[in-house]
C-alpha cells in the first residue's frame, strides 16, 4: 500500500522531474534523428519501431516499478499493551534485578536501595536482635515461684519419708513377732504332739498293766482259794501273790508316769498361752502404731498434694508471666519485622502478572532517573505485525536476515532491528499476508510502551529486491525483447526494406478501411436505440440500488446496501409523527463495530467491508417492519416501530446472539466485537436524535464493560 508524507512527495517530484527530463531527452533525440534521416528515402520497419517501443516501455516500466517499490509503504503496529516496565528512581540504586527469564505473579523482580532505608533497616535489625535476646533470656531463666511453698513441699516430703521409714520398721517388727509366734506355735505343737504320744503310750501301758493286774488279782484269788483248799502249794500261792504285787506296782508306775505327763502337758499349754498372748499383744501394738503412722502418712500426702497444687498454680502463674514476657518480645520482634518489611516493600518491585523478561538493563546501577531497567511481558514479547505481499514474505523468510523498522510515533522515531518470525494470510486477499517480526526495542521505546496501552505504529524500511519484482522482471523481459528485435531488424536486407517501403506507399488501401471503421464508430455512437437501451440499463441498475420503505424509494449505501443517515432521519421523523398521533411506542437501536479502523489498517478495507456487509444483512433481517440504515462508518441504526423499550432490548439481545454466531470468513484469528444500545422515543420528542444519543451512550458503556459480543472474522 502507498502511504505518502512530505518526504515522499519530494521524492516523487524529483523522480518525476528526472523521468520527464529523460523522456524529453529521448523525444528530442528521436525528433533530431528523424529530421536527419528524413531525406534519405527510407523509414524504419515496423519491427524496429516495435523494438524501440518495447525498449522504451521496458525502461519506463522498470523505472515505474522502481519508483513504486521505493514509494510503497509497509506499515503495521508493535505490541506494547502487555508490558510491565521497571524504571530507575531518583536517590535510589537498583541493587538487584531478577536473573530469571520466566517470572511468576507476585515474584520480586527488582530491589531498590535508598540510603535512608539502609539506616532504617539497620535500626530495625538491631531492634529485632534485642527483642530476640530478651526472649531467649526470659526462656533460660528459672521460673519466679514462691520459695515458701517449695520449702513446705520439701518438709512434707521429708516427713513422708520418715513416716514411710517408721512404717517399714514396724512392718519388719510385726513380721518378726509373727515369725516368733509361728515358731512358738510350731514348737508347742511339736512338744504337745510328743507329750500326747507319750501320754497315749503310757495310757496303753497302764491299760495293759490294769489288765495284768486284774488277771493277777483273779489268779491270786483263785490261788488263795486253791491254797485254802490246799490244792496248790505255798510257793505257787506266793508266786501268784508276787505276780499280783508286781502287776499292782506296774499299774502304780504307769499311773504316776501318766500323771506326770499330763502335768507336763498342762504346763506346756500354760506356757504356750502366756507366750502367745505376749506375742499377740506385741503384734497388736505394732499394728496400732502402724495405723497411726499410716494415718499420719495419709495426712502428709494430702498436705503434699495441696502444696503441689498450690505450687503448680504458682508455676502456672510464673509460666504465664514468662509467656507474656515472651509474647511481648515476640510482639516487639514482629513490629520491628513488619516495619522492616514495609521498608523493604517500598524498595522491592513485584511482578503484577506472570510472564517473561523481554528487556534487562546491562548495568541498572548506572541507569538514569526514569530509565527502564527491566521489562516484563505476558505475551510473545515485542511483536510487530505488518501487512506484506506473499512474495515479500517469502523473500524475508528465505533471507533470514534482520530488517530495519522505524517507529511511526509522535515522539519516538527510532530505527530498530527486527527478525521475521512467521506470516498469516489476510482474509479475502489471497496475495496478502500479515508478517510477524520479533523486535529489539531501545530503552526509551520500552519506557513509552510500558507507560501506554496503545500500540505503536511501525514502518518496515526493508525493500524487496528489484530482481524479484514482477514489474521489473516484465519490464526487463520487454526491454530484452526490444533489443532482440533491434538486433534482428538490423540484419534485414535493403531489398526487403525497399519492398516494405513500396508496400507502405499505397495509402488508399489503408485509408479506406480506416475511414470505414471511423464511420462505423461514428454511426454506432449516435443511434437513438443504442442510447435508449443504455439509459434503460443505467436506470434499472439505479433502481436496483434502492429499497422500498413506507411507499418511498430511498437510495442505499454503496457498501452495505442500506439507506443513509439523511434518508433515515426523514423516514424516522415521519414515523415519530405517526407514533405520536397513533399513541404507539417507538424505539431505536444503534449497533457499533469496535476496532473496525484497526482491522482496516492491518487486514485491509476488503475485510472491513465484508464485516460491514454481513452485519448490515444481520440488521436488515431483524424484523420485517423495522428500518435499518448506516449511521456512520462504524455504526448502524435500526428504527423499531410499535416497540417499547423492553421489546427493543429483546431485539438487541437477538442481534447480540446472532452476531456472536456470525463468521465473517474462514480465518479464525481475526476478531472484532460489537456493542449495542437501545432507547425509546420519549413523549414530546419530535425526532429520534435524543433517543439515538441515549442509545449511543449505552453502546459506549457496553463496549467498556463485558457486554460487547465478539464476532470471528
Amino acid at each position: 500500500m502507498l502511504a505518502l508524507n512530505g518526504s515522499d512527495f519530494l521524492r516523487i517530484a524529483i523522480f518525476s522531474g528526472a523521468l520527464g527530463f529523460a523522456v524529453f531527452c529521448a523525444s528530442y533525440s528521436l525528433v533530431v534523428w528523424r529530421k536527419r534521416n528524413k531525406g534519405r528515402g527510407h523509414r524504419p520497419s515496423w519491427l524496429r519501431r516495435s523494438a524501440y517501443a518495447s525498449v522504451a516501455l521496458g525502461v519506463l516500466g522498470a523505472l515505474i516499478s522502481w519508483g513504486f517499490n521505493g514509494l510503497e509503504k509497509r506499515d503495521g503496529v508493535a505490541g506494547g499493551n502487555d508490558l510491565f516496565v521497571v524504571h530507575a528512581r531518583r536517590d535510589n540504586t537498583v541493587l538487584n534485578l531478577t536473573p530469571r527469564d520466566e517470572i511468576e505473579a507476585g515474584e520480586v523482580i527488582a530491589e531498590y536501595v535508598p540510603l535512608a532505608n539502609q539506616t532504617q533497616l539497620a535500626v530495625k535489625d538491631i531492634q529485632q536482635a534485642q527483642a530476640q535476646a530478651r526472649k531467649e533470656a526470659v526462656r533460660v531463666q528459672s521460673l519466679p515461684i514462691d520459695q515458701g511453698l517449695v520449702q513446705r513441699e520439701l518438709q512434707i516430703r521429708t516427713q513422708i519419708t520418715q513416716a514411710e521409714g517408721f512404717l517399714l520398721e514396724l512392718q519388719k517388727s510385726r513380721g518378726e513377732a509373727e515369725k516368733a509366734r509361728a515358731s512358738l506355735l510350731t514348737e508347742w505343737t511339736r512338744e504337745k504332739t510328743r507329750l500326747e504320744g507319750e501320754i497315749a503310750s503310757t495310757e496303753e501301758s497302764l491299760s495293759a498293766a490294769l489288765s495284768q493286774l486284774e488277771i493277777a488279782r483273779t489268779a491270786l484269788q483263785h490261788a488263795a482259794d486253791a491254797f485254802k483248799k490246799q490244792i496248790i502249794t505255798q510257793p505257787v500261792y506266793d508266786s501268784r501273790r508276787s505276780n499280783f504285787i508286781n502287776a499292782e506296782r506296774e499299774v502304780n508306775t504307769q499311773q504316776v508316769a501318766l500323771s506326770s505327763l499330763k502335768t507336763r502337758s498342762q504346763a506346756l499349754e500354760e506356757r504356750f498361752k502366756q507366750s502367745d498372748m505376749a506375742l499377740s499383744q506385741q503384734v497388736a501394738q505394732i499394728a496400732e502404731n502402724a495405723n497411726k503412722f499410716s494415718a499420719s502418712l495419709e495426712s502428709y500426702k494430702a498436705q503434699l498434694a495441696e502444696t503441689e497444687r498450690l505450687l503448680e498454680d504458682d508455676r502456672a502463674r510464673a509460666r504465664a508471666l514468662v509467656e507474656r514476657e515472651v509474647e511481648a518480645a515476640d510482639l516487639e520482634t514482629s513490629i520491628a519485622a513488619a516495619e522492616k518489611e514495609r521498608s523493604i516493600e517500598t524498595t522491592q518491585m513485584k511482578a503484577p502478572f506472570s510472564g517473561h523478561v523481554v528487556f534487562r538493563h546491562p548495568n541498572p546501577g548506572l541507569a538514569a532517573d526514569g530509565a527502564p531497567v527491566l521489562a516484563l511481558s505476558s505475551g510473545a514479547g515485542f511483536l510487530a505485525r505488518i501487512r506484506l505481499s506473499q512474495r515479500e514474505a517469502d523473500e524475508l523468510a528465505s533471507d533470514g536476515q534482520p530488517v530495519p523498522l522505524m517507529l511511526d510515533h509522535p515522539v519516538l522515531h527510532n530505527v530498530i532491528t527486527a527478525n521475521f518470525v512467521r506470516s498469516e494470510p489476510v482474509p479475502l486477499m489471497s496475495d496478502q499476508v500479515i508478517a510477524f517480526f520479533d523486535c529489539t526495542l531501545p530503552a526509551e521505546v520500552v519506557a513509552s510502551l510500558g507507560n501506554s496501552a496503545e500500540q505503536v505504529k511501525v514502518r518496515l524500511l526493508w525493500k524487496p529486491s528489484l530482481l524479484r519484482n514482477t514489474g521489473v522482471q516484465a519490464s526487463a523481459a520487454l526491454a530484452l525483447l526490444g533489443i532482440l528485435g533491434l538486433l534482428f531488424s538490423g540484419t534485414r536486407s535493403k531489398q526487403e526494406y525497399v519492398s516494405e517501403q513500396a508496400a507502405e506507399s499505397q495509402p488508399g488501401e489503408i485509408s479506406q478501411p480506416r475511414s470505414r471503421l471511423d464511420t462505423a464508430a461514428l454511426a454506432g455512437s449516435t443511434p437513438a436505440v443504442g442510447q435508449s437501451s443504455t439509459s434503460d440499463i443505467v436506470d434499472i441498475r439505479s433502481r436496483q440500488t434502492l429499497v422500498q420503505h413506507r411507499g418511498e424509494l430511498v437510495p442505499k449505501d454503496s457498501v452495505t446496501g442500506l439507506i443513509d443517515r439523511e434518508q433515515f432521519l426523514g423516514v424516522a421523523e415521519a414515523e415519530v409523527k405517526n407514533a405520536t398521533e397513533a399513541g404507539t411506542a417507538l424505539a431505536v437501536l444503534i449497533l457499533r463495530i469496535n476496532q473496525l479502523r484497526q482491522t482496516n489498517t492491518i487486514y485491509g478495507r476488503k475485510v472491513g467491508d465484508a464485516i460491514l456487509k454481513d452485519l448490515a444483512e444481520l440488521c436488515r433481517g431483524s424484523r420485517d417492519r423495522d428500518l435499518s440504515a448506516r449511521w456512520s462508518g462504524e455504526e448502524f441504526v435500526v428504527l423499531l416501530p410499535e416497540t417499547d423499550l423492553a421489546g427493543a432490548e429483546v431485539v438487541a439481545e437477538r442481534l447480540r446472539v446472532r452476531a456472536g454466531q456470525l463468521r465473517i470468513s474462514d480465518l479464525p484469528h481475526i476478531q472484532s466485537s460489537i456493542s449495542v444500545g437501545v432507547s425509546a422515543v420519549l413523549p414530546g420528542e419530535t425526532t429520534v436524535l435524543s433517543a439515538l444519543e441515549r442509545a449511543a451512550r449505552q453502546a459506549e458503556e457496553s463496549a467498556r464493560s463485558t457486554q460487547a459480543v465478539s464476532i470471528t472474522a
